[in-house]
This record gives structure tokens, sequence and C-alpha cells, in this order.
């Protein structure tokens, strides 16, 4: 999925970014810098117009080039924006954006975004989508009620699982047998859209 090295994007480069720097000496200056805009204005949290990214699509690139473009720009931004702030000065980032290939105008364009006055809008946005909560532990076990007021539930097995998430909150909750066999065949099927989805062009490895 990823190749080659890189210091703004680590040991390996991902394909979206990769396919970027193919497709930039090909891309118009104006239609680059208007994909830049839209990224900053969505990593900004503003609200983006329904088809603007679609609305230069006929200056001279394709609708699916376009889009992977891009995600291509999403990609070098979140990634900068996730290094250490001064472990990268401008001029590392213009050498590691021409190892890139990508044209001079291109790289003047990107470090006046990542080192100008828009830097402290993108760092908070960066901020509040890290901000996420994930699972940091589960646990779970089967519990069979022997007696219960509720006739129905006499001798019914159900599922209690602890979990704590990535801001010490823990939650507690039971899931019936049959709840649980309708989780895990959802999980099951986004797994495998998920495998399918690794094996379309924008996920594999260019060589």
């Amino acid at each position: 999925m990823y190749e080659k090295k890189s210091i703004l994007l680590g040991p390996y480069i991902p394909v979206a970014a990769n396919f970027l720097s193919k497709m930039t000496p090909d891309i118009r200056k104006n239609v680059f810098r208007c994909m830049l805009q839209l990224a900053v204005s969505s990593l900004e949290g503003k609200d983006i117009p329904e088809g603007a990214l679609d609305s230069i699509q006929g200056q001279g690139i394709s609708l699916s080039q376009l889009y992977e473009s891009y995600a291509g720009i999403l990609t070098l931004i979140q990634s900068f924006l996730r290094l250490p702030q001064g472990s990268v000065n401008s001029d590392h980032l213009k050498e590691d954006l021409k190892e890139l290939k990508f044209p001079e105008e291109c790289q003047t364009d990107l470090v006046s975004v990542l080192y100008g006055p828009k830097r402290l809008a993108l760092d908070e946005g960066i901020c509040q989508d890290s901000f996420y909560l994930k699972l940091e532990k589960l646990r779970w076990r089967v519990d069979i009620t022997i007696s219960s007021s509720v006739l129905s539930r006499v001798l019914e097995p159900s599922i209690l699982f602890d979990m704590t998430l990535s801001n010490g909150e823990k939650k507690t909750f039971e899931m019936s047998i049959s709840k649980f066999h309708q989780v895990r065949y959802s999980v099951a099927s986004v797994l495998k859209e998920m495998g399918l989805m690794e094996k379309k062009k924008l996920f594999k490895t260019n060589v």
C-alpha cells in the first residue's frame, strides 16, 4: 500500500500522496490552488459547498484524478500537522516536496499554507479531529439469569461487556445472544467490504 521514504510522510508514502506527486506536473496551477484552498477549509472545520470540488473538474483533469489528487493534498497536510512543531523547517519541507517531484509553484503554495497564518487554525482543526474516543480495553462474559421477575428472561443467556475508553471512561452494557450474533455479522460484513476496498486501484501500491 506504500512505497519510498519521505521526511514529511515517514518511511512509507501513502498511495494517495504518491499519486498526487505524479499528477502535479500536469495539474494547472489554479486547479492545484483551488484544491489546496478546499483542503484547508475542510481541515479548519468549515462547511464546504456541495459540488465545490466538482466545479473545477473541467479544467484539464478527470473527476477520478481530481478526487485522488485532493485526497493526496489532505494526506500531505494532515501528515505535516501531526509532526512535532519545529521538527521540519520550511527548507527541509521544500526539499522533501522536491524529492516527491512536486513543481516549485506547488511547493511554494504548500509551504505558505503550512508555515503561514493558517497554521494555527489548521492545528486546532487537527486537534479536534484527534479527540474521537478510542477503545482501550474490552472485557466480556456470558451471564445466565437463574431467576428473574420477568419470566421471559429465566435462564436466558446474555453477554455483559465492560468497556474502557481512551479518556478513562468506563461503560458497562448487556447484550442478548441474538443481538450479539447480529453485531458479529455486521462486523464481519464491514471487514469483508474493507478487504474488497483494499483491492481497488486507489489502495494498491504503484510500482
